[in-house]
């Protein structure tokens, strides 16, 4: 039948209508996260209901991690395993050219032997031997005892295989996950492991992550960001160390999953070398931690503490256009208005136009200083009024439409000025162009944010 890969998010209202109908019509639920599902009571109360972590709790993972044989008896070995199935001693042996793996459990339900693999296996006192360069000897059960990670990730592999077992016993199976099954990573391992077999069938159902969720409860820090998670285990130090670089070069917004996962043997190493590159690079960029229930907290960077972080918190890291507003972290995005022109503000632009506006400090000016400091005088009045964008100070009058840029003096500053420049005198010929190249005057005010904000 069918394997349903649903993601239903941290919050169960948020789930697709597609996902409701596919758990309503399932046989089998398999709960992976072993989140609460009474959200569904009604639909699901007549089925099949495996929770991943009394299973879990319950497995020998050396006797119970070779549902191969289950999967096996729904496929064609014939035609997609090339292999012999004999029952002397053994309930079955797989002989493959194709597959270069040899699985072994206690019970030896599976003996998979491969030509390119020199193995041996007595069936007498149920042990293997296998022989390779090295000679060396595998003990799955002192791996398993030494590696806790390795035994997490084969437990969790291990209920996608059941749920591929149930799926080939012509059941329709709802593998659900509490987060967006592709932000999660749960998709693409189960693909991996699902091309192991043949005529699995499946779907995908997208879920509200637990990334969405965060940055709905901080406000709107997203805009263009990117997505590490820390919980990798086989992701190296190096790696996060080139991504995380990266990232802030581009101007993304970066969010971080699992910050601090105690699972992996570097897990607090990992957060460190992130904190110590930010550090490096802009210790001031706006931060946000929300926690698993609920609380957040926004500050800069250099502000935030280590004990603030846990494994479940989901951290957001701003980028130079990002800002609070009303309690909430936000990062610029397109929110356009139409463009308002003054008298006083033509008058302005007409003498730029004529070159006859001053560069620099205006010392003839009746004003000067209109602001705290001395500042350039080179945009008395600005051309991308209004922008609408909170990130260099200006705002809304509350209940008035018109925006207010009392408290900004991004424009008035040397350094902003020069990058104005350099674009402006291709963009504005016409006082008319104010208004009819209003996009095109935005995209250069946010090109010369990020050439000149910190």
């Amino acid at each position: 039948m069918m394997i349903h890969l649903i993601g239903i998010g941290n919050d169960k209202g948020n789930i697709t209508l597609n996902a409701f109908k596919a758990i309503k019509e399932a046989d089998v639920i398999i709960n992976y996260n072993d989140i609460d599902l009474s959200f569904f009571d009604s639909e699901i109360k007549d089925k099949e209901i495996i929770s991943a972590i009394d299973l879990i709790n319950d497995i020998d993972l050396e006797d119970d991690l070779d549902l191969n044989d289950d999967v096996a008896e729904n496929i064609d070995s014939d035609e997609d395993l090339d292999s012999e199935i004999n029952s002397d001693d053994l309930e079955s042996n797989i002989i493959s050219d194709d597959l270069e793996s040899n699985i072994i459990s206690d019970d030896l339900e599976s003996n998979i032997i491969s030509d390119d693999l020199e193995s041996n296996v007595g069936s007498d006192d149920l042990e293997s031997d296998i022989d390779s360069d090295d000679s060396s000897d595998i003990d799955l059960e002192d791996d398993l005892k030494s590696n806790p990670l390795l035994e997490r990730i084969l437990q969790e592999n291990f209920l996608i295989e059941l749920a591929i077992s149930k799926s080939l016993e012509s059941k329709q199976v709802a593998l659900i996950v509490s987060d967006d099954p592709n932000i999660l990573g749960l998709s693409n391992r189960f693909l991996q492991i699902k091309s192991k077999y043949s005529d699995v069938k499946y779907k995908i159902y997208p879920g509200v992550s637990s990334i969405s969720q965060s940055a709905s409860i901080v406000g709107a820090p997203l805009g263009d960001f990117a997505l590490i998670d820390l919980s990798n285990p086989i992701t190296s130090l190096s790696e996060i160390e080139d991504k995380v670089k990266h990232i802030l070069d581009a101007n993304l917004v970066l969010a971080i999953k699992n910050p601090i996962d105690d699972k992996r043997e570097d897990g607090r190493e990992a957060y460190n070398l992130i904190k110590s590159i930010i550090n490096e690079y802009n210790d001031e960029l706006l931060t946000a931690i929300v926690y698993s229930d609920g609380y957040y907290s926004i500050d800069e960077f250099k502000n935030i503490y280590d004990e603030d972080i846990d494994e479940n918190s989901i951290f957001f890291i701003g980028n130079k256009l990002s800002y609070i507003l009303e309690e909430s972290m936000v990062t610029s995005s397109d929110y356009i208005v139409e463009t308002k022109l003054i008298s006083w503000s033509i008058e302005f632009f007409e003498r730029y136009l004529n070159g006859e506006v001053p560069r620099g400090l205006d010392y003839d000016c009746d004003f000067l200083p209109c602001h705290v400091n001395l500042e350039a005088c080179d945009f008395c009045y600005c051309p991308f009024y209004p922008c609408a964008d909170g990130v260099t100070g200006g705002e809304w009058i509350k209940d008035r439409d018109v925006w207010s840029c009392q408290h900004c003096d991004w424009i008035h500053l040397e350094e902003p000025c020069v990058a104005i420049r350099e674009g402006l005198d291709d963009i504005l010929k016409e006082i008319d162009d104010l208004k009819d190249k209003h996009i095109e005057l935005l995209k250069l005010r946010r090109k010369s944010l990020l050439k000149t904000l910190k």
